[in-house]
């Protein structure tokens, strides 16, 4: 069928052509829809901080169905532009979303645990010192986790060990318990607010009895601070280490609550779990 209309040019109406038409419109939608999702998948960011590059060949429609990719827009395919200044990406580091806290001055628990002696509490920092001056140089963070939660970095300064304190604690093994120990005790103290108060007999399945008040000397109602070191290995050898002494807590002969505390020297971790 031919239909004439005044003034305009002859149209062959014919429904095959019609129908033509609308799949050819199909198609090309969804040519256009599949680019769409091909720029959507090839967006990527470049090695200039800052610049968003748009790897894509989108014809129809691309500045009308991209918007939905994101607060920006382009002049044309493929250019790269600098996003506007509230929309540049930051870096996020430790440092920028959690700063350091100071970690408790180890060398001077003498001041506030009033139940061990100045000697004794001088003995173990000097441990501690030279435990940590095996590997790393005043001052660094320390990674403190307790009961699975890491408690950020804390900022750990000593003194340099002399000579004489190098010699001193020359032996290894007791240098790093003895330096557990100091740690262990300066963790508690930080995060559970609780204070040595005497050492522990053998096979009470632990090293110390802490209290939260440091002038308590009823061991009755103290709670019972196991302490581990590693000299080497990281924190998996850490967490080994913790279960290792939160068992011996269960198999004292005596009961109460208690704490497990696994310090890593080299890997500057404390990791603390409480046992009931």
């Amino acid at each position: 069928m031919v239909s004439h209309a005044p003034g305009r040019p002859s149209v062959f109406c014919d429904a095959g052509m019609f129908e033509s038409q609308r799949c050819t419109s199909s198609a090309r939608n969804r040519t256009s829809s599949n680019r769409l999702r091909k720029a959507r998948s090839t967006i990527r960011r470049a090695p200039t901080p800052n610049i968003l590059t748009l790897s894509a060949s989108v014809r129809h429609g691309c500045r009308t169905q991209c918007r939905s990719l994101g607060p920006f827009r382009w002049e044309s395919v493929g250019e790269a532009r600098r996003l506007p200044e509230t929309f540049r990406p930051k870096r996020l580091t430790l440092q920028s979303v959690r700063e350091p806290i100071d970690f408790i001055d180890f060398e001077s628990l003498h001041l506030r645990h009033p139940r061990l002696s100045s000697v004794c509490c001088a003995f173990l920092a000097e441990a501690a010192r030279v435990a940590l001056s095996r590997h790393h140089a005043s001052p660094q963070d320390i990674e403190v986790v307790v009961s699975g939660k890491n408690q950020g970095p804390h900022n750990a300064t000593w003194s340099a060990p002399t000579p004489q304190v190098l010699a001193t604690h020359g032996n290894t093994d007791d240098c790093t318990e003895y330096g557990a120990y100091c740690l262990a005790i300066a963790a508690v103290e930080q995060q559970l607010q609780m204070f040595a108060i005497g050492r522990c007999e053998r096979k009470t399945g632990a090293d110390y009895f802490v209290h939260a008040d440091p002038n308590c000397d009823d061991y009755e109602t103290a709670t019972r601070l196991e302490a581990t070191g590693t000299d080497e290995g990281g924190v998996a050898i850490l967490r080994n280490r913790l279960q290792n002494k939160l068992d011996q807590l269960k198999r004292g002969t005596i009961s109460g609550p208690g704490v497990a505390v696994a310090v890593g020297f080299r890997a500057l971790a404390i990791l603390m779990e409480t046992s009931p």
